[in-house]
């Protein structure tokens, strides 16, 4: 497997940042992240450092809401996010940075790949398993978890995926990951087909971009059009005047 935390050092720059009209604003894990409960501090620090690292790598700083062990979040998931408002809750684990680093990857596949994230579909937990968008963050948790030397957490991903395959091949319940399957029936995805730029093109619709880099181009088009405009009614007033001259 291609390390996925490297490959996207090393193509950072093929990429603009977005803020996301003000919902991907740049902070850091300690500004970003609210703990519901308590967790103690060697943890909280852990959780810190590493936002910091992967928001650096990925170019995404959602919100994260932290909730205490026995919450539950709908569909049975440990981590969820929701794209609307670039915000993740997650639910404290023993295994939280591989969460963390997993969730963190689905934003950065909706602000910067959305043609591949909204080209996604399944209607039941095996096709959500094995769409291409959730074995990318898996592939890239992994990757970032050997690549820290979180050595238990990158045997907790091999083990998950081990486990996967076989649901995915019909040979486990959804259930053995706690994921439960009449949810994905009742909110199943639906592929659509978006531009590369979708993001940067709302940026631009609704005039809401901030930053400097995003700012949009006008196309030829605008440009010709604008022009020829100007030059009728540059012709026009030249009319008027010459008939109150006379």
């Amino acid at each position: 497997m291609s390390n996925r935390f490297f490959d996207v050092q090393k193509s950072n720059g093929n990429f603009r940042y977005n803020n996301f009209n003000g919902l991907n604003d740049i902070g850091s894990g300690q500004s970003k992240i609210q703990i519901i409960g308590q967790l103690d501090y060697f943890t909280k620090k852990t959780l810190y450092e590493n936002y910091d690292i992967i928001a650096n790598n990925l170019k995404v700083y959602p919100t994260i809401n932290i909730y205490p062990r026995g919450y539950e979040l709908e569909g049975g998931f440990g981590g969820f996010y929701h794209s609307s408002n670039n915000h993740i809750d997650m639910i404290d684990h023993y295994y939280l940075i591989s969460i963390l680093s997993h969730e963190m990857r689905h934003a950065f596949q909706y602000v910067y790949f959305p043609d591949l994230y909204f080209n996604t579909e399944y209607g039941s937990a095996r096709e959500y398993l094995n769409c291409s968008i959730e074995r990318d963050a898996r592939g890239y948790s992994l990757d970032y978890c050997l690549e820290m030397e979180y050595w238990e957490e990158a045997e907790y991903c091999k083990k998950e995926e081990e486990r996967n395959e076989l649901i995915i091949q019909n040979k486990l319940p959804p259930s053995e990951v706690g994921l439960n399957d009449d949810y994905f029936r009742r909110n199943p995805s639906i592929a659509s087909v978006v531009a590369r730029t979708y993001h940067f093109d709302q940026n631009s619709i609704v005039g809401a971009d901030t930053s400097s880099n995003l700012r949009p181009m006008r196309n030829d088009r605008d440009n010709k059009s604008g022009c020829a405009t100007f030059l009728v009614i540059g012709f026009l007033i030249i009319i008027i005047l010459g008939f109150i001259l006379e």
